[in-house]
């Protein structure tokens, strides 16, 4: 079970740039939407210097619905700033049927000039498990029907292109599902870029199976690897 079963891409970045962002949605009712974009800036300069920063997140048609940023001062290495963005007013609900996905765009400006940029999306909705009882979601009780998913294909093992990736997600949209058990590891980045665009419910999990629990070296790396795919960028 060796090789590289994932896309490699090489990025050429600038002294300084953005590794990755998090999403953070603290709260979501019908009424509002809260969110903390959390991002990683590395300063490869040997002494600080003030950027700007900037975040917007954009609604399914392309309106600017919430700004924020404004002027940091990066020290030498990594840096993590949290930017708290004012409230979504009555957000666009993310649904099986009507997966509603907001943008979220992150630029790093040194005086007029754009340095660096990233992008991801993500959908606001809220969800439980009613004690002994059905599921629930942005309110609503959801009959969840689905299967699970193991990645692999023949004649590629489960080193497999993103076309793929995505056409069996479409399969199990297309059998009407609305629910996926991803097993038993973490899947494609692609993976869970379709499901959040189709309207599809994921149950992740971490590179363990039937194993039981395991002492606390085993406990400690199992939480290392959660952290892990969660903060991992899609």
């Amino acid at each position: 079970m060796g090789g590289i079963p994932r896309n490699v891409r090489i990025k050429v970045v600038p002294p300084a740039y953005l590794d990755r962002f998090h999403i953070e949605i603290p709260e979501v009712t019908n009424e509002n939407a809260l969110t903390i974009v959390n991002a990683e800036i590395i300063n490869d300069k040997s002494d600080p210097e003030t950027y700007q920063l900037t975040v917007k997140i954009s609604d399914p048609a392309g309106k600017i619905v919430s700004e924020g940023g404004g002027k940091k001062t990066l020290a030498p290495g990594k840096n993590n700033i949290s930017v708290v963005m004012p409230a979504i007013k009555k957000p666009l609900l993310w649904y099986p049927d009507s997966p509603a996905l907001y943008t979220v765009d992150v630029s790093l400006k040194s005086g007029k000039n754009e340095i660096d940029k990233l992008q991801d999306k993500c959908g606001y909705r809220w969800y439980e498990f009613k004690e002994k009882g059905p599921f629930y979601l942005n309110g609503e009780r959801l009959l969840l029907r689905g299967t699970h998913r193991h990645e692999e294909i023949s004649g590629y093992g489960n080193a497999i292109p993103d076309s793929l990736h995505r056409k069996d997600i479409r399969m199990i949209k297309e059998l009407g599902a609305n629910f996926v058990r991803l097993a038993h590891y973490p899947q494609a980045p692609e993976v869970y870029k379709a499901c959040d665009e189709l309207g599809i419910l994921v149950w992740d999990e971490v590179p363990w199976c039937r194993g039981g629990v395991g002492d606390a070296e085993w406990q400690a790396n199992t939480k290392r690897l959660l952290a892990e795919q969660i903060n991992a960028p899609l």
